[in-house]
């Protein structure tokens, strides 16, 4: 008994290098470690092994629908990859880790972490949100020949608005922050609805954090899944138990916010900065922001798939093909030889019936985990259903090709899981509900 406990604790333990790996990895290759910068592309790879093999030997290795679905489509792809003549074996191998080595993550840290765990790690991304922020504004502040400004291999950073480019912070890519500061807010309104008052200060500072992000980012994704979350926490707060407490601390953190954020200095330059750059690409009406956010997503979404559909072989151009890494080594450029939409890119990459598989597969994971997170806001808790907001289009059609973006899917995934497991909670505190790990042991699912 107390190995599988010592097991189960250096598993918590590789949890937390991972996520500290997620949010330094851009640091290291653009500022510290240049020369590596291309291996660090794999640095968490080996971390997940390892958490795979300690999971097996505490017979934790969730094995269930989804892991052997994930097995049997990267054999197939694996398969199809080695008769490609467009790709070679080194390629195909790093296709194979960019869609399918992280998958059974997601159900392992929903073994492993409980709602306990969650609010540790909440607490650790709301607290890093302060130097991820100012980190940011210097970088806004900063001319691109600036140290702080540097790039993941040289050149200029992703282009915002009046001159200004788009900050990516400790992370490689813009892609970070947008993926980052979302599941900062769904925990600062987590712990203001479920923490009480152990966390107020902490939350006013996060929600401070994001509120100044979203300006300084000049990110769209950034904006619209913080508004997701905020539409997700609006549902949640008419469904919960003693609303007039909730009124009352949420109407606080927001005068707090209204009052001293637009105080700061850089608020006034990021804000005319980011409604410039919305008014450029969308127009200022609503007409401009159907053709140029919804209807680009369902185009993405649905219209580039069919369309590769009908042009693609049969086994596909070669899983690894359409990623940067891949045409890098094909082609020695880096481009995007399969498009840019990931559904796309899937299809032309392991062919149409492979490729729409794992777009099931994809999909079927967001509506498995928004389950649990739904089922346990019928019980009291919203913080899975908060989790799970910020982060179900990354799972669902992210670009997983971006380390970051792979990151961000399987944490999010993960912690949406193992946010439903209270019954570590004291008894007066715990919903009774059929969280995670009722539901897998019942179904005998890690047997």
């Amino acid at each position: 008994m107390a190995k599988k406990v010592g097991t189960k604790g250096l598993i918590k333990l590789l949890v937390w290098l991972y996520i500290a790996l997620l949010l330094t990895e851009g640091a290291l290759r653009k500022w510290f470690l240049v020369p590596l910068s291309e291996p660090l592309l794999i640095v968490r790879d080996p971390v997940v092994v390892a958490i795979y093999l300690l999971a097996f030997q505490s017979k934790q290795f969730p094995m269930n629908g989804f892991v052997a679905a994930t097995v049997f489509m990267g054999f197939m792809a694996f398969c199809f990859g080695a008769i490609s003549g467009e790709s070679n074996f080194i390629v195909t191998l790093y296709g194979m880790r960019i869609n399918f080595l992280q998958i059974p993550l997601i159900f392992v840290l929903g073994q492993v972490l409980d709602y306990k765990d969650c609010v540790q790690i909440g607490k650790v991304l709301i607290l890093l949100a302060i130097p991820q922020i100012m980190i940011m504004v210097l970088q806004f502040s900063s001319g691109q020949g600036a140290w702080i400004n540097r790039q993941v291999g040289g050149g200029e950073g992703i282009m915002g608005a009046l001159g200004r480019f788009r900050p990516p912070g400790t992370f490689s890519f813009i892609t970070g922050p947008a993926a980052y500061f979302p599941l900062v807010l769904a925990f600062v309104i987590s712990f203001l609805l479920h923490e009480g008052k152990r966390f107020t200060w902490l939350c006013y500072a996060g929600a401070a954090c994001v509120m100044l992000a979203i300006p300084v980012s000049i990110s769209r994704l950034l904006a619209l899944t913080c508004g997701m979350v905020m539409v997700a926490a609006t549902y949640a707060f008419y469904r919960l138990p003693n609303p007039p407490k909730l009124i009352i601390r949420s109407v606080g953190a927001g005068a707090l916010l209204l009052i001293f954020v637009p105080m700061l200095p850089v608020f006034d330059t990021a804000t005319e900065t980011f409604t410039e750059r919305w008014v450029t690409s969308t127009g200022d009406d609503m007409e401009g922001v159907k053709e140029e956010i919804v209807g680009r997503f369902f185009h993405g979404l649905i219209g580039l798939p069919l369309e590769a559909m009908g042009k693609t072989p049969i086994t596909g151009h070669g899983i690894g093909v359409g990623s940067n890494v891949g045409a890098k080594m094909l082609t020695g450029d880096v481009t995007f030889l399969m498009g840019e939409s990931e559904w796309e890119k899937a299809i032309m990459e392991m062919g149409p019936m492979l490729g729409l598989g794992f777009i099931v597969l994809r999909f079927a994971l967001v509506f498995y985990i928004f389950r649990f997170a739904f089922s346990a806001l019928g019980r009291g808790n919203a913080m899975p259903l908060l989790i799970f907001t910020s982060c179900f289009m990354l799972i669902l059609n992210g670009q997983w090709g971006p380390p970051t973006i792979l990151g961000f899917s399987i944490l999010g995934g993960g912690l949406t899981l193992a946010a439903t497991k209270t019954s570590c909670l004291e008894p007066e505190d715990a919903p009774k509900q059929r969280d995670f790990h009722e539901h897998e042991a019942a179904s005998g699912a890690h047997r």
